[in-house]
């Protein structure tokens, strides 16, 4: 294997790593524990995790038959409906219909198609989690989780002129609405407008780093437990 080979696979890994970890975090984090109450159910989510990232992923690497994923994506599903899980299940499967939809539709808008492989999938995918790490989910771990993944959806769009920051103070009023529902701290809601607005202003800089509005994600969920 030579040393561009390995470099690649190396920079995939990475790259798989740092989506996983955006949706995987944030339930534990909210849990305050790393000890999910059902752990096989949890495994089973993550691994359909595990093949939607790298089926997203791998794209930009290595072209491969996108009916591989299809048929991977279905046993994670089937596993939960021979465990009788069937609301988890029914979650994924709405996961996968999407899924499907933006694969096997290559005219869908390319800001839609990014709308939901960054942001409407992942969101579902950590609430599936949550399910899965805490005993009950409540109306507000699902606010602060939604408002997160739009946060991330708004800083995954592109700026192309004025108008296009405005989307980052919807972003910042999201936060300021969650501090104001008693979700997340005062402390934390300053420093994630802080960290909204540096990220608005550093655009030219970050634009072509496609991972950043995962790790602003992961900062910002790790922000929300001040």
């Amino acid at each position: 294997m030579n040393k561009h080979t390995t470099k690649t696979i190396d920079f995939l890994v990475l790259r798989i790593v740092i989506e996983l970890i955006g949706i995987i975090l944030l339930p534990f984090l909210i849990n305050r524990s790393f000890k999910p109450i059902a752990p096989l159910d949890f495994m089973i989510v993550s691994l359909f995790a595990l093949i939607y990232v790298f089926s997203i992923e791998a794209t930009d690497f290595w072209p491969t038959p996108r009916m591989i994923y299809h048929v991977l994506l279905l046993i994670p599903i089937l596993l939960l409906l021979w465990k009788k899980m069937f609301i988890i299940a029914l979650l994924l499967l709405m996961q996968y219909i999407i899924y499907l939809m933006t694969d096997r539709t290559p005219k869908l808008n390319d800001k839609l198609t990014q709308v939901l492989e960054q942001g409407v999938i992942p969101l579902f995918l950590t609430i599936t989690i949550l399910d899965t790490v805490v005993e009950s989910m409540t109306v507000k771990e699902v606010l602060l989780i939604g408002v997160l993944y739009l946060v991330k959806i708004i800083f995954s769009l592109p700026i192309k002129n004025f108008l296009d920051f405005l989307w980052p103070f919807i972003g910042i009023v999201a936060v300021i609405l969650l501090s104001s529902g008693h979700i997340i701290s005062f402390p934390a809601t300053v420093i994630m407008i802080i960290l909204l607005l540096i990220s608005t202003v550093a655009y030219p800089k970050r634009r072509n780093l496609n991972q950043f509005p995962t790790l602003l994600l992961i900062v910002l969920s790790l922000v929300s437990l001040i």
